[in-house]
């Protein structure tokens, strides 16, 4: 897989280091105050949302552009702003990353199958990016529980699932000590997941062994 993603992916540095020079110039030229210099700075391990939701944070007079929720979570700013294709901070990466089939297809050589993982993350266009993928490209599964997910989105993906013959899986995020509310497992304390939802496609990917 490692071999695989090489050919088609830039770097983790590269990606960040674009995503943020092109982050803070939308931010600029909306009217957010950042340092001139800020970018000089810039690691390019950190991700651009973060790096630059701590310049925006740094002058009070920001808040008018984003809102509350945003000001205190990355993680909003992120999901509501720079991947919301309507939001007038969103960030443009599609001549860096491949296409949908292109990592598919990588997935699948792989021995991997295609889930679309935490869709209720993006918020109002949750379901409009569902339906487009649906509608457009080949999935395997999708991912049905998920630390956020209130009851009603699970069962409402759970749903489609079933009806459209597809493979259900689920998943805590957990990303260690960057993000210490989220627990391997068990999410942020409540989320379950049961063991038999992967029978049905357990036996269709590769196991490796060491």
């Amino acid at each position: 897989m490692n071999e695989l993603v090489k050919k088609v992916y830039i770097t983790a540095e590269e990606r960040n280091r674009i995503e943020t020079e092109r982050l803070y110039n939308k931010c600029i030229k909306s009217g957010i105050i950042l340092e001139k210099n800020c970018l000089e700075d810039y690691d390019a391990i950190s991700f651009a949302s973060k790096f630059i939701h701590n310049e925006i944070i740094k002058n009070e007079e920001n808040k008018k552009y984003i809102s509350k929720e945003a000001w205190e979570d990355v993680k909003v700013f992120y999901r509501a702003y720079m991947s919301n294709p309507d939001g007038f901070l969103y960030v443009e990466m599609d001549d860096i990353v491949p296409d949908f089939n292109t990592a598919a297809n990588l997935i699948r050589e792989a021995g991997g199958l295609v889930f679309i993982p935490h869709i209720f993350e993006y918020r109002e266009n949750s379901i409009k990016i569902l339906k487009y993928i649906l509608e457009n490209y080949k999935i395997d599964g999708i991912e049905c529980y998920y630390t956020t997910f209130s009851e009603k989105q699970t069962n409402e993906v759970v749903k489609i699932c079933k009806e459209r013959n597809l493979y259900m899986s689920g998943g805590s995020d957990y990303h260690g000590k960057n993000k210490p509310n989220v627990d391997v497992g068990i999410g942020r304390g409540n989320l379950k997941i049961d063991d038999d939802i992967i029978k049905d496609w357990e036996g269709k990917i590769k196991l490796f062994k060491s």
